[in-house]
């Protein structure tokens, strides 16, 4: 599938949740305890991105939120 917007399908035997535009670096990350299994996104700064999510995950580890 071409183009952009937001996509539920099952991929790979796994439901994913896709937010995808035009250009931009795709990225995607794998969830747990939830219907949609990944979580699939295009952005301009993929790296930026996932330090983020990494940092609130890593904070979340220290709260014991996980």
């Amino acid at each position: 599938l071409g183009g952009y917007g937001v996509r539920i399908s099952k991929f790979d035997g796994r439901w994913t949740i896709t937010y995808n535009k035009i250009g931009g670096e795709k990225a995607g990350v794998h969830l747990k305890n939830t219907k949609f299994k990944r979580f699939v996104f295009s952005t301009n700064h993929v790296d930026k991105v996932l330090e983020a999510i990494n940092g609130q995950l890593k904070a979340m580890a220290q709260k014991n939120e996980l």
